[in-house]
């Protein structure tokens, strides 16, 4: 007897679904797609356990009628395809008739559908690819699909799926990489009764990028180019805009679809070259539109990989044209360094066409290599660029006790000298997360945590400071006792922090200062739960998470918020004179 057999359907359909369902989010984006596909202007997204128990997808598109219903859970089945031209000439997100019995397939899925002809729905249940028997029954137009214990019949695969925290995060990334380009669309994500992402329906794409990318969303300015058959169309941050992830920066599409492409992204890159530090990405969101026979979409299940015909070409018209578009806006770094007038009653800095380059030059021909190695005041520093400064500023900040070693980590003055409010200019960032400034009579060095610390401290003390929701919820798993001890706390949380139960042990870390945005939330959770100050855990966590390569974008805003601090206790001073002294 021979050992080569054919495979059962079930079997079949089962490792079908290893391609195109690898978790709850694979879920969503296509059911999702099926749904833009129907023409709907209304996508709502339910989801349990992060989609590992429950995901159901309600749409207000054209729904389906019972022959259509019953053939959208067949293998290959598609409305899309009809013969071997139109895989040349893909025009939808979905075309291949995999989706639904895939999932179908590891699954318990529930399909309601009613067209608008129709005066009832037509509801039919699959569980593990076995149909049960189909009824009519009342729905609203559109479709709604109701998947249930995801993997149940895969215990191996169900067992890889991460934690709830995790799934749900890819869930609405799915969520949002589809309403990114869609403005006419309007989409909601709600986990366990809760709203995670929400994007109303607005009238440009501009508006959607500030809804969901909030901060970063609102520097974004507008480009659109032609080239022969190519149109590019988008948003493109200014210099000083950037984020540490490309995959969270960049949001690149074709045809209306998101795509994770090499070609794209070199292009983008290209355009940006010498605009942003090393190690970061700009924040993207472009679509480019070539004819469909110009673009292969059918190389992998799911559908995020594509193949340029002319990828070359495309890279060069997509990185001139975006250049060019940087360089029309005008955008540049820091500003040279220029003479200005001197200040009444002061010397005249001397510092004409020097600018950055030569306090750098200054800096490095010290003893000491850079700014992370320049001697702490406190140690009895003799460096003769700040030694003149006299024992005055040698000084040590007083800390306030509460903020511990969080706290400013510079020099003071016992006696600050008044400086007016306007007088802090930056100049440019240096290496170990500093920056240099100046003011009316000195240069001064920061530490970008030191500042990002004093800034909470002073919020705090204040009473200023405000809460900002982030994009995506943190959200945390805690051992049942700490979880217990965090949740008797949450109602005496200050207005400035809010975080949410999400029930099981997790917590969902809401909206927060943003100085405390980048660093490790988890961590600030969980020293809630051990009954540390909220107060104190913010500091630190401004403190852990402050970036050590910034933008001049960044840096400008941050010396807005210096000039309202006696910033004289947080720098580290370099007399002008000696400075104008030894840099010819």
């Amino acid at each position: 007897m021979g050992r080569i057999r054919i495979l059962e359907d079930h079997l079949v359909n089962q490792i079908a679904a290893g391609e195109v369902v690898e978790r709850p989010s694979s879920v969503v984006k296509e059911l999702v797609e099926n749904a833009l596909d129907a023409g709907a202007t209304r996508v709502g997204i339910e989801l349990r356990a992060g989609g590992r128990e429950f995901i159901r997808i309600q749409d207000n598109g054209s729904g389906m009628d019972p022959d259509d219903v019953l053939m959208c859970i067949e293998r290959h089945g598609t409305s899309k395809i009809r013969g071997e031209k139109d895989l040349g000439r893909v025009h939808t997100l979905g075309f291949r008739g995999e989706a639904l019995p895939s999932i179908a397939s590891v699954a318990r899925v529930e399909i309601i559908s009613r067209p608008a002809q129709a005066e009832a729905g037509f509801r039919v249940v699959v569980e593990g690819g076995r149909m049960r028997k189909p009824e009519p029954t009342g729905a609203p137009v559109g479709t709604r699909v109701t998947v249930r214990s995801l993997f149940f019949n895969i215990p191996v695969r169900r067992g890889f799926l991460r934690t709830v925290p995790t799934e749900l995060g890819h869930c609405a990334e799915a969520v949002l990489r589809e309403a990114m380009v869609r403005p006419s669309v309007g989409f909601k994500v709600e986990h366990e009764g809760r709203t995670v992402l929400n994007a109303p329906v607005v009238g440009t794409r501009a508006e959607r990028a500030k809804d969901l990318l909030k901060t970063h969303g609102d520097q974004l300015f507008g480009v659109r180019f032609s080239s022969g058959a190519l149109e590019v169309e988008g948003l493109l941050s200014p210099v000083g805009v950037h984020k540490a992830s490309a995959s969270g920066a960049m949001h690149l599409y074709v045809n209306g679809r998101y795509v994770r492409d090499l070609t794209l992204r070199r292009a983008v890159n290209q355009a940006y070259r010498n605009l942003v530090p090393r190690g970061r990405y700009p924040v993207v969101v472009l679509e480019v539109r070539l004819p469909v026979e110009d673009v292969d979409v059918n190389i992998h299940p799911a559908k995020t990989e594509v193949r340029f015909r002319f990828g070359q070409d495309l890279f060069e018209a997509v990185s001139e044209g975006l250049r060019a578009a940087l360089d029309k806006k005008g955008l540049q770094s820091t500003k040279p360094f220029v003479k200005r007038a001197p200040v009444a009653g002061q010397e005249d800095l001397g510092l004409i066409q020097k600018g950055p380059v030569a306090a750098a030059a200054l800096i490095r021909s010290t003893p000491h290599d850079g700014p992370e190695a320049l001697p702490n005041p406190l140690q009895g520093a003799s460096n003769p660029a700040w030694a003149a400064r006299g024992a005055a500023d040698q000084a040590v900040a007083e800390p306030a006790a509460k903020w511990g070693s969080a706290g400013v980590d510079a020099v003071s003055s016992s006696s600050p000298r008044p400086v007016p409010s306007s007088g802090l200019r930056a100049l440019c960032t240096l290496s170990g997360g500093r920056f240099l400034c100046e003011d009316s009579t000195d240069l001064l060095i920061f530490s970008l945590s030191s500042v990002q610390s004093a800034l909470m401290v002073d919020g705090l003390r204040s009473g200023s400071l405000t809460a900002r929701p982030l994009l995506t919820p943190v959200l945390v798993e805690l051992p049942q006792a700490a979880a217990k001890a965090l949740l008797a706390r949450l109602s005496e949380l200050p207005s400035y922090l809010r975080i949410e139960d999400y029930g099981e042990g997790s917590f969902a870390v809401m909206a927060l200062p943003p100085a405390a945005a980048r660093g490790d939330l988890r961590a600030l959770v969980r020293g809630l739960a051990d009954g540390g100050d909220v107060d104190s855990l913010l500091v630190q966590t401004a403190l852990a998470g402050a970036p050590k390569a910034f933008s001049p974008f960044e840096l400008k805003a941050l010396t807005k918020e210096l000039r309202k601090l006696d910033y004289g206790s947080l720098a580290l001073r370099i007399a002008a004179e000696e400075l104008d002294r030894r840099v010819p």
